[in-house]
This record gives structure tokens, sequence and C-alpha cells, in this order.
């Protein structure tokens, strides 16, 4: 089979491959090219060249040259793309259609990263919004037939998309016991860490949500899971509340810090000996109780290059339903990294450790759909992971913010948006 038959065209996003090629063919000729570039290539290559008539059979184990010419035969590259294409057309003695050209131009080279992109890709349903910021109650009712069906798994923010303090924000139960009667896997997913998993599950069920202590995953049960993993066998300083603490009680690691530490009239006189000796790690929630005693004991911790410093989010505030900001745990992760003159190893999502247990659960990343209110972390955790995302304006993001996203056009952006998770119940066919 000669693969320097294959027509690649536009990779750019917008009009990737013209309907008249025939898409399995393309698909599998574009793995077969990945094998090989990617253990033998670390540069762009040509695109490879094939003819629409090819069988998909025909398409198995092939031999690339670092160099293809789209008329397959040895010669330099050039990175004309223009006078190549028409070069190519000449040899096959075709003539060259101005209208075509335009329409199916082809680029002049061809990254690995942009191949890898056209295969995750792979022209199914679950990227038709991909980074469109879409309003779901703006297409069509077969559209969102379609993104129903795009997913098996389902990722959901808690607060500011399920619910707001202790109640739940109207239809969002009904929707994600909807996406569980159709059979589809449910994880909820905070960076909360206030709670254990228990009672988050307790605090769902109670506002009319199915779920169990398995669903949840918080970024309290992410420390106790993370320092467990490390074989961490000191004392925790916690800056942070009973939730981290009942985790960490969990796994069999001991904690200190937990409560109010009031302010002294003589508090800069703390000594070395005020400090205990077993701690080896600091760990930072949100902790209502915050004081300045409390952040010196931090750094003076963290003044051990051997400490660890761990924080379970850098979330900036918690949604409300009014004018009201209520501080994040980011401000208090941001004034011990000040301190302490140390960065924290950030736990919770959009970062690396909660992605990988993510990975760990096994999931199919183009079939998974993350939902939250806030770009930062709930989307911008969806596009490093590879799932499909849906933005919500019923916590942190407002339809101002929804405004300046969609004009600065700047990542992470989501597939889709919705007022609010309970509005896609209005939209399902009947």
């Amino acid at each position: 089979m000669d693969l320097c038959k294959m027509q690649i065209s536009k990779l750019d996003g917008t009009n990737w491959v013209p309907w008249k090629y025939r898409m399995s063919a393309l698909l599998r000729g574009i793995d077969g090219l990945l094998d090989i570039i990617e253990g033998r290539i670390r540069k762009p290559v040509r695109p490879v060249v094939v003819d629409n008539e090819v069988d998909d059979e025909d398409i198995g184990e092939v031999e690339i040259p670092i160099n293809v010419r789209t008329d397959c035969e040895e010669a330099p590259v050039n990175n004309n793309s223009e006078s190549d294409h028409e070069e190519s057309n000449e040899l096959e003695g075709e003539d060259v259609d101005e209208s075509d050209k335009d329409e199916d131009s082809l680029e002049p080279l061809v990254s690995i990263e942009s191949l890898q992109l056209l295969r995750v890709r792979n022209f199914n349903t679950s990227n038709m919004f991909k980074s469109a910021v879409q309003n779901l109650q703006e297409v069509t009712q077969d559209k969102v037939q379609e993104f129903l069906d795009s997913f098996d798994t389902v990722l959901t923010d808690c607060d500011g998309v399920l619910w707001i303090d202790n109640n739940a924000i109207p239809g969002s139960a009904g929707t994600m016991n909807y996406f569980r009667k159709l059979g589809k896997k449910i994880f909820y997913v905070t960076n909360n860490s206030t709670k254990i998993r228990s009672d988050f599950a307790r605090k769902a069920q109670e506002l009319g949500f199915v779920a169990n202590a398995e669903d949840i995953l918080s970024t309290a049960y992410l420390v106790a899971h993370y320092l467990k993993d490390i074989d961490f066998s000191k004392k925790v300083y916690l800056l942070g509340s009973n939730g981290i603490g009942e985790e960490l009680e969990a796994v069999g690691i001991s904690y200190i810090g937990i409560g109010p530490d009031h302010v002294k009239p003589d508090f800069k006189s703390m000594k070395p000996a005020d400090l205990d000796p077993d701690v080896g790690a600091v760990v930072v929630g949100f902790d209502e109780h915050v004081s300045y005693p409390k952040l010196m004991k931090a750094a003076s911790y963290l003044a051990s290059e051997e400490c660890l410093f761990i924080a379970t989010n850098t979330d900036e505030r918690f949604p409300r339903a009014d004018s009201i900001v209520v501080p994040g745990t980011g401000t208090l992760v941001r004034a011990v990294e000040t301190c302490s003159e140390r960065q924290a190893t950030v736990l919770g999502k959009p970062h690396a450790y909660v992605r990988k247990f993510l990975e760990s659960c096994g999931l199919n990343p183009a079939r998974t759909l993350m939902i939250g209110d806030r770009c930062t972390t709930d989307i911008e955790l969806g596009i490093r992971c590879g799932f499909q995302t849906l933005l919500v304006l019923s916590g942190v993001t407002s339809s101002k913010d929804l405004d300046q996203i969609r004009y600065e056009k700047k990542p992470p952006l989501p597939d889709v948006v919705l007022p609010k998770l309970g509005d896609l119940l209005s939209l399902i066919p009947s």
C-alpha cells in the first residue's frame, strides 16, 4: 500500500480534513505515522499524501522515510508549500484547481504534536464543542443529545456547581441523578478540605443527590493519600480544619495545629523550643482560625528544608450568592509561601497530583466530562487531562466574567456553558 498518496489537509483546528477523504483510512494511517515518527524523529516531517481511493484493509505496517515528498520521489525538503503542491499535481498529471487549492492546501510541515492532536480528537462527538465556550441553550436538541452520548464519566465540582453553603442549586441534583440513571460513572471532585468524604456524601444525600463516600475526591483525602504514599512517618503541623485532621487520622498520621492560636502581647518572643521537633510537614488548607502565631509557626517549621510544604488548593475565594467575599485557601497558602520563602506542593485542582490520581482510576479522557464554576481550577484540570468541560455560572464565574472570557479568548476555555447545571434537564430531548 502506497502511503505516499494519502493527503492530510489543514491541521489548524478549523477544517482539519476534507470530507472527501475516508476517515478510517486517514486515522489508521496517522496512527502508523505516529508510531514511527515518535520512535525515530524529533523534528517535524512533511505531510504524507494518501489517495482517497485507498481501501481500509490496505493500511497496515508502513515504512516512512524522514523526508516524505508528495510525489514519493526522494528530494530535499522545500518549505514552499504552494510550489510543492503544484509540483505534486504536475507530476501526477493533474490540473491544479485554484478553488481546490485554497480549500484543501497542504501545510508545509506537520509536527508530531499536530499528528497527535489529530489522533486524540479522532473526529468523534467528544470534541464537537472543543474550547468553543458554546452556550448549550443555543444549540439544537440533536446536538444536545450528541453531547450527552459523548461521555461515560462525569466529574463535578461541588461548591458553586451543585450547592452553595447548605442549599442545593435548583436542578443540580436532578441533572446529576439523571446522569447516573443513564449509566454514567459519577465522581464529586472538590477542593474543599473542611470535610471528610463520608461527610460530603452525607451532605450530598441530604440535598437530594445519589452519592456515597467512594464517589468523593476531596483535597483532605488527597493530603492523607499523598503522605501515606510517600511513607511519611513524622508529625504534621496543620494550618487547616478537622476534615484534613480526620483523614490524616484514618491513615495513622499524627498532627497538631487545629483550632485557635490566639495572638499574645509578647507573640514575638516565640522561641525554637516552642516548636515541636517531630513535625516533618506543614499542610495548609482552609483555616477559619488563621492567626499571626500560626503563620510564625508554619514559617519556622519550613525554615528546615527537610520539612515538607503541602497545600490543598489555591482557590482565591469561596462562591457566595451575595456580594460578600469569603477568602479561599489560596489566601493562606500565599501568606505562608511569602513568609517562609518556600513554594507549596499543591495537591488539588488543577495540579499534577489530582490529575495522576484521576488517571489511576482508569478513566477514558475523551469520554469524560468535567463540570465546574471556575476556569482556573475546574476547566483547567479538564483541559490538562483531555476531558470535555462544562462551565456553569452559578458559582464563582459570573455572566460578566463569561463575556470577558469570550472577548479575550484566553485559555483555559470551556467547551460548553450553562447558567446553571439544572438547565440541562430542560434541553434533553423527550
